[in-house]
């Protein structure tokens, strides 16, 4: 098996048990947990059919697919070093953005099949609320739904991939960093 890979491995079992962790730990800011238990070792109140597979699932995913496709962005978009320092930022803000994009779609859905003349404002001083309204017969805003992005995104299970993928990028920076550190055998 290739060493780098290998090294790969043994940093995304220590993500996926971080996330694991951290999913009880930060249950009571409202991080999904990962399992139904009250501590992380808990195994008392486990049943197969309660378990939310994405989590399990969606962290292998985010992690692997950024380990591996950061150098082809790199190569195929001639990103440079700035790029590799700006990648979690880019990350955390275009996957908020890519959430709260879909989670307003598929809210707005649900308002059009509630009442097909509704509105949409986001409220002054608050950028991660908005909320869907009708106007009754007095021309008055009969709030229908109310949504905080902010909230659906930290309880979703799209925040383990996005954690999980950038425990794949640095993943990827430590072992290239590791690898340019090493001398070359054979080569003086």
């Amino acid at each position: 098996m290739n060493q780098g890979l290998l090294r790969a491995f043994v940093v995304f079992v220590m993500v996926y048990v971080a996330l694991y962790i951290l999913s009880f730990l930060g249950s009571s800011a409202g991080l999904l947990k990962w399992l139904p238990g009250n501590g992380f070792l808990d195994f008392s109140a486990f049943d197969i059919s309660r378990l939310d597979y994405s989590l399990w699932l969606l962290p292998i995913v985010g992690f692997w697919l950024i380990y591996m496709g950061f150098p082809w962005l790199r190569q195929e978009f001639g990103f440079g070093e700035l790029f590799e320092y700006a990648f979690p930022l880019l990350l955390i803000v275009l996957s908020y953005f890519a959430f709260s994009t879909a989670i307003f779609y598929y809210y707005q859905n649900q308002a059009f099949f509630a009442s097909r003349d509704f509105r949409y404002e986001v409220p002054e001083g608050k950028p991660f609320d908005g909320h869907f309204y009708v106007l009754d017969g007095e021309g008055r805003k009969v709030t229908i739904l109310q949504l905080n992005y902010w909230n659906y995104f930290v309880n979703s299970t799209f925040l383990y991939f996005v954690l999980a993928a950038l425990g794949g990028w640095g993943a990827r920076m430590l072992i290239e960093s590791l690898d340019e550190r090493r001398p070359k055998k054979g080569k003086e």
